[in-house]
């Protein structure tokens, strides 16, 4: 089990099913935990798995968010979280295994329009 402390910002790993081959699934989602521990985040053992035949991928997400209280969200690389970036942004940091980006989350100013 990891171990959490205060300072350990929390993260959660997501992919979409249908561009992770099975064989390679296991693999990318150990290197996404491994990004998070060097980044200082608290990977959460759970992987959010977004299902492209299912509809709503951004709900899916939000609800791992508020569940884990996540403050990042590790994915493979942008085109598993394609169309909703900027949704996932507005909550939390993203972050790509390939080139290890850090996306810095979108803070909307007050009275913004959307």
């Amino acid at each position: 089990m990891e171990h959490i402390t205060p300072s350990s910002r929390p993260a959660i790993r997501c992919i979409r099913s249908d561009l992770i081959p099975t064989a390679d699934r296991e693999r990318v989602e150990n290197e996404m935990a491994e990004l998070g521990a060097r980044l200082g985040r608290a990977v959460d053992v759970t992987t959010v798995v977004i299902d492209p035949s299912v509809a709503g991928p951004w709900a899916t997400i939000a609800a791992a968010l508020g569940r884990t209280r996540a403050t990042d969200l590790i994915v493979p690389n942008l085109a598993h979280v394609e169309g909703i970036e900027t949704l996932i942004r507005e909550r939390a940091q993203l972050i790509t295994l390939t080139g290890e980006r850090i996306l810095q989350r979108i803070h909307l100013r007050a009275g913004a329009s959307e």
